[in-house]
C-alpha cells in the first residue's frame, strides 16, 4: 500500500480553494410568532351599529371523524353556498365555517329544546 499514489482532488481544483468555509448565516433560526393562535372573528356583524367592542373569538384546531357520506355532503354544500353567494363573499365561504354554524345551531337547539331537539333525537336513533 505504500506504493499507492495520491488521488487528486479534481473537484477542489474547479471550485477553487475550498479551504475556507463561507458563512451565510443560514445558520441562525429567524424568528416566527406561528406558535400563537391566529385570532379570526367567527362572524361578520350583522348591521353597523354601535357595539361594544368584542375581541374576536380564538380558534382551535380539532380533528373529527365523519361519514364518508357527510364529508360529501359537506363538500356539496360548501359548493352550493359559494355559488348563492355574492362575488365579494364566496371567499368568506369555508367548510370550517359551515361545520361550526351547523353545530352552533344544533347545541342551541338542544340547550333550549333538550331531549326533543333534533339532535338528541338523531342520537338516540343511532344508537339503535
Amino acid at each position: 500500500m505504500a506504493d499507492r499514489k495520491k488521488t487528486p482532488d479534481i473537484l477542489g481544483s474547479l471550485l477553487g480553494d475550498t479551504s475556507k468555509p463561507e458563512y451565510h448565516n443560514t445558520g441562525i433560526p429567524e424568528y416566527h410568532n406561528d406558535s400563537k393562535p391566529e385570532l379570526q372573528p367567527t362572524s361578520k356583524p350583522v348591521s353597523q351599529k354601535k357595539a361594544e367592542p368584542q375581541e374576536p373569538a380564538e380558534k382551535v384546531k380539532a380533528t373529527y371523524y365523519l361519514d364518508a357520506e357527510v364529508v360529501e355532503a359537506l363538500e356539496e354544500g360548501w359548493m352550493e353556498l359559494r355559488k348563492l353567494a355574492d362575488k365579494k363573499d364566496r371567499g368568506q365561504i369555508s367548510k370550517s365555517l359551515i361545520v361550526e354554524l351547523a353545530l352552533k345551531l344544533a347545541l342551541e337547539e338542544l340547550e333550549k329544546r333538550g331531549a326533543e331537539s333534533s339532535l338528541a333525537k338523531k342520537c338516540r336513533e343511532s344508537e339503535r
